[in-house]
């Protein structure tokens, strides 16, 4: 009896074995599952790619700061770039040039008895974590941060960015100049850097997406100012519609010495009205520059601001050289009409 249920046992292990090895794919040959899949209407898998050795190459540390001095920080799709091209007049001042002195030397070189002019590349960007000022500016030459927009003018640059739709993070590129870094004896004088800035009510003309050139070219789409159109209401003149923001000088200049050979009272006329435009020109630089400023200890007035005031001094019989002479007077003017100029 024992026998016989022992065989039983047996005999359904071994079936069991039978049916277990006959489904089990360890045993079933690529090409049977080959054609098993084909059969069945589904794809044959991709083949596995073969094990490589080669290591990817690793970027040097200068192509690695390069890479950071030129792509954008990718917080966002992509940062735009937009170019300023302007006069190359680089009349416009920064702050904290001290502070970087180092850097400038990088760019520069040593100092020594001759000062620097070297034309660069300026990149602007917004700092909104500066700790110091939510609108805080910096300006960086070849990545290396040499300077910042004062408060003031940070303020304003980045309302006229939102004026002409452009994006607050976006890499802003315009032409400056580093000047100054002498070395005299015991005279030395430390590293500047002017802007090539153009005048904000003007962006919406200078701006490209493209290169400097192109926004070059868009320059001589600008047209006449108020101030050049009054020029030519003095002196009878009328313009042909190439003549245009940055072309009216030579324009000018040009007109102006043949009325002085051929008409000598209409030169004259001319004469006073352009001293008087030269006067009030050099108002408006003695309130722009910022020793000035820190001494009266105000903040750079507008030039709306500086016309009211020049206005109401010249109806007391005030004229514009006793303005100039005297800058106190202007300077009350301007803190009683405007008390936040005051710092």
């Amino acid at each position: 009896m024992w026998e016989i249920i022992i065989i039983g046992l047996l005999f359904c292990c071994f079936i069991a074995w039978l049916v277990f090895s006959g489904n089990n794919p360890k045993n079933t040959s690529a090409t049977e599952l080959k054609g098993n899949a084909n059969t069945s209407g589904q794809q044959e898998s991709a083949p596995i790619p073969k094990a490589t050795n080669k290591i990817p190459p690793i970027p040097t540390l200068e192509q690695n700061i390069q890479n950071r001095k030129e792509q954008p920080i990718q917080n966002k799709a992509t940062r735009s770039k937009v170019f300023f091209a302007w006069g190359r007049m680089y009349d416009f001042d920064v702050v904290g040039e001290s502070n970087y002195q180092n850097n400038l030397s990088t760019l520069c070189g040593s100092k020594n008895e001759k000062s620097k002019f070297m034309e660069e590349v300026a990149c602007l960007q917004r700092e909104p974590n500066n700790r110091h000022d939510p609108n805080a500016v910096v300006v960086r030459i070849k990545g290396m941060v040499v300077a910042y927009l004062s408060r003031s003018d940070a303020k304003t640059f980045t309302n006229a960015l939102k004026n002409n739709g452009i994006e607050e993070d976006s890499f802003i590129f315009i032409r400056a100049a580093i000047v100054g870094g002498w070395k005299r004896g015991n005279s030395v004088g430390n590293f500047g850097v002017k802007l090539d800035m153009p005048e904000y009510s003007k962006l919406k003309y200078c701006i490209s997406d493209i290169s400097f050139e192109d926004a070059d070219e868009k320059l001589k789409g600008i047209p006449l100012t108020s101030p050049q159109k009054q020029q030519l209401k003095i002196l009878d003149l009328k313009h042909s519609n190439d003549v245009t923001f940055f072309s009216f000088d030579n324009y000018l200049d040009k007109y102006i010495k043949e009325i002085k050979k051929s008409d000598p009272a209409l030169y004259s006329k001319w004469a006073s009205y352009s001293e008087e435009i030269n006067l009030r020109n050099e108002i408006y630089e003695f309130w722009s520059d910022r020793d000035e400023l820190e001494a009266f200890d105000i903040k750079k007035p507008s030039k709306t601001e500086l016309n009211k005031a020049i206005k109401e001094l010249l109806e007391t019989g005030k004229s514009l050289d006793e303005i100039i002479d005297d800058p106190d007077l202007l300077f009350e003017l301007l803190v009683e009409n405007n008390p936040d100029l005051e710092k």
